[in-house]
């Protein structure tokens, strides 16, 4: 009981954040309030997060600076976005991420996908719809919701496909039969 209450208080402090943001984005502009926001975060993490950062290296360092600049666009086309449309599209949108994995790996690793996935994914669809009820938003802030929703799902990418497919130029990864193995049972059901 406890697994589930605590996963039920995160997913309600996810979904009131969208709310305090779209108030604060109506008082301060835009990059004021992430600059704020994103001050307060590195101030609290900067203590315990030093001993890590000396230990990552040039590539690690390097790495890490390629990530927090997805975050940064993630994050800024999403707030941006929030201005723009309701906070139920917002949320639905973002949750929506998950449910892109599969259809990403499918894009970019050309990974099978089971059909349990596709249950999944589809019931996931209609799961997010009911809980957020989506309320029809501007277009322009929903398209800039679903970009952030893929520049945050490539920050998050679990089998390190799109940092491969970077470093060799390419998207599509035939070559990476190990890679696209791991993708397949992390994030599509296949065997």
């Amino acid at each position: 009981m406890p697994a589930l209450l605590a996963l039920v208080l995160v997913t309600a402090v996810w979904g009131v954040t969208f709310v305090q943001v779209k108030d604060a984005v109506a008082l301060y502009p835009l990059f004021a309030f992430l600059a704020v926001r994103f001050w307060i975060a590195t101030l609290t993490l900067a203590v315990p997060g030093l001993p890590r950062m000396r230990s990552l290296g040039r590539t690690g360092f390097v790495g890490g600076a390629f990530l927090g600049l997805l975050l940064a666009a993630g994050y800024t086309l999403q707030t941006a976005g929030l201005e723009r449309t309701t906070v139920s599209s917002t949320g639905f949108i973002t949750g929506m991420y998950a449910v892109l994995t599969p259809l990403i790996a499918l894009v970019l690793v050309r990974s099978r996908i089971g059909l349990p996935v596709w249950g999944g994914v589809v019931l996931s669809t209609i799961g997010l719809a009911m809980l957020s009820g989506i309320h029809a938003g501007s277009v322009t802030g929903d398209l800039l919701v679903l970009a952030a929703a893929a520049v945050l799902l490539a920050a998050d990418r679990p089998d390190g496909a799109l940092r491969a497919a970077l470093r060799r130029g390419r998207l599509h990864l035939r070559g990476d039969a190990r890679g696209r193995g791991r993708a397949r049972r992390r994030c599509c059901g296949a065997r």
